[in-house]
Formats: C-alpha cells, structure tokens, sequence
C-alpha cells in the first residue's frame, strides 16, 4: 500500500512540475513575441519611477491621480502593462513629464548633456549648422528642424 501511495505522490509532483514547465514556456513565448513594446514599457516604466521619487510621490498617489487601482498603477511601474495613448498622456498630465516624443519628418533631436558638449560627430553638427536650421532649446534637448540637406 504506502508503494502505491508513493507513486500517487510521485505523479502528482510530476504532472505539477510538467504544468510549471508548461507556464514558463508560456511567459517566455509571450516575451520574445512582444519584446519590442516590452521594453518601450519598461522605459517608460522607469521614467515614471524617477519622476514619483523626485516628486516624493508614492504609487498610491499615482493611482488616485489617475482613477485607477494601486495594482494597474503596479503593472505600468514593472513595464508589463501594454499602454494606450490615453493612459500615456493622463500619466504625461498628472506628472508634467514627457512620455512619448512626436518629431516631424524633418526634425531630429541633438542631445546636450549638463556638462556641456554634444553628443554627435562633428561632421554631423555642421551639417546642422551650415543647412541653416532652425534649433530650438528646450530641456537639455535642441529639436533641430527643416533638415531637408540634412539628410541628403
């Protein structure tokens, strides 16, 4: 009797370790399918983290900001949680930070760390200069526009 009570035990074990094994294969299926807008979430995920400590808010805060549950706020703040625009911009408001950057075809972004130089060749930075752009400052970020030789 304990024989067959063991095997019992035993295939139960088996058939729960199986299932197991069957979910981890399903959690790495779903992340290599969606790898590309995980890992935008995910850096969206730390912008919002390092905007609620500077701002000394909690997740708490947040969700009652944005009408949701402490556990919607949970998921956007891991990066697992697939976001629409909607949920970007309210996030985007409630903060006063940006998400999510538009540029128009003929614009691109020259960063500009705080210690003070750019993060570019020089053959590209006077590219810039000599096409006669238009370059605008805002945020240690200057938005260069109507980059039409630019790109030639």
């Amino acid at each position: 009797m304990a024989k067959e009570e063991a095997k019992k035990v035993l295939k139960e074990y088996i058939s729960k370790a199986e299932g197991s094994a069957s979910e981890w294969k399903k959690t790495v299926a779903f992340r290599q399918e969606n790898k590309s807008w995980l890992k935008k979430s995910a850096k969206i995920a730390i912008k919002i983290n390092r905007s609620l400590r500077a701002q000394k808010m909690t997740q708490k805060d947040l969700a009652d900001l944005l009408k949701v549950s402490p556990q919607m706020v949970n998921k956007i703040l891991k990066g697992s949680e697939n976001l629409t625009l909607e949920t970007i911009v309210k996030i985007e408001d409630k903060l006063n930070i940006e998400l999510i950057s538009i540029l128009k075809s003929n614009e691109v972004i020259v960063a500009m760390p705080s210690k003070g130089f750019v993060m570019a060749t020089s053959n590209t930075i006077s590219k810039i200069y000599s096409s006669g752009s238009e370059i605008l400052y805002k945020e240690d970020v200057y938005l260069v526009t109507e980059l039409e030789e630019f790109y030639a």
